[in-house]
């Protein structure tokens, strides 16, 4: 039982680890993120754009999916 909640933990901390380094890369690359996570635990969307105008392109579009 304790292997697998240790199992449990080290996959979270490795799935944050490649979380940051994604987000890391994608800032240094594009200059606006948006990152969603409602529950303010697991992350729903990120949106990488090169300006403001294509960011709120690209969330409207994933929000109007969302509705459609």
């Amino acid at each position: 039982m304790n292997a697998k909640i240790i199992r449990l933990k080290l996959a979270d901390w490795y799935d944050a680890f490649l979380l940051k380094i994604f987000l890391t890369i994608g800032t240094r690359v594009f200059r606006c993120v948006a990152v969603s996570a409602p529950d303010g635990k697991r992350v729903k969307a990120i949106h990488f754009a090169v300006s403001q105008r294509e960011l709120n392109i690209s969330i409207r579009t994933f929000v109007e999916r969302l509705d459609g």
